[in-house]
């Protein structure tokens, strides 16, 4: 198990990697960092960990605005002094929230969590592909989407790309217009024909003829030009756990 420590307490990460060590032998830290800019230019470089443990407050201001400037698919252990953000914590891909003194039994306990959730994302799925082709006529057509105060109806067929923009889901259109729309973007993904839309990561479903251009990138993970692009103008990219499951997408 590869984890990542962030952690600007240097007697606090010292402690719970020799937690970590005792609880599993096999456990290898491949960094501390201590900062959000160090946390940032990491993750943004260097291929993603297994497990992160992350503290609330570093000294360049709160954690939660990694995730504002990196796409982190790996799941988070909060550890802090903090009660008051785990509300928070939950909504981004936390599976458990420590509070300091660290406690090695609650650490234990949440390694074991993470285990488990580890060995039921590796449980082999349905195939998407034989999925789709007996059930034929079981995908989404349309969606109903808010246009100003009033309501209307767009078909699949018109849809470039699904996002999430400041916890909000959003539909573009081929016509790059946009709708916001009450689904979210789990359930989306599920209605749809995984032949035509593939989730590339937390925050993207696209549409395969969206797909302009793609290119490598930092962390083993895809940059897409896509032809309709999101309002915000960032970066969309595919997740270094997407990747190979993406271009078995494209080349099927």
């Amino acid at each position: 198990m590869k984890v990542l420590i962030i952690e600007d307490e240097k007697a606090v990460s010292e402690l719970l990697i020799r937690f970590l060590k005792k609880i599993d032998s096999e456990v290898v830290v491949l960094d501390v960092l201590t900062s959000i800019e160090s946390a940032i230019h990491w993750l943004n470089t260097q291929i993603e960990p297994d497990l992160i443990f992350m503290d609330v407050k570093l000294p360049d201001g709160n954690s939660f605005q990694i995730f504002d400037n990196v796409i982190i698919e790996a799941p988070i252990i909060f550890t802090t002094g903090y009660d008051e953000f785990a509300l928070q914590a939950f909504k981004v891909n936390s599976i458990d929230y420590l509070l300091k003194p660290i406690n090695p039994v609650e650490l234990k306990q949440s390694i074991e969590k993470y285990k488990r959730l580890s060995v039921k994302t590796e449980t082999p799925q349905v195939n998407d592909f034989d999925f789709e082709r007996k059930n034929q006529n079981a995908f989404k057509l349309r969606f109903l989407v808010r246009a100003g105060k009033a309501y209307k109806t767009v078909n699949v067929n018109e849809v470039a790309f699904f996002n999430v923009e400041d916890k909000l889901t959003f539909l573009y259109t081929n016509q790059n217009v946009r709708y916001l729309i009450d689904n979210t973007l789990d359930e989306i993904a599920k209605s749809l024909n995984p032949t035509i839309f593939f989730r590339i990561n937390r925050q993207y479903l696209i549409h395969f003829s969206n797909i302009e251009s793609i290119e490598n990138y930092f962390n083993n993970r895809l940059l897409l030009e896509l032809k309709i692009k999101p309002r915000q103008n960032e970066q969309v990219l595919v997740s270094s756990k997407k990747v190979s499951e993406f271009k078995i997408w494209l080349n099927r």
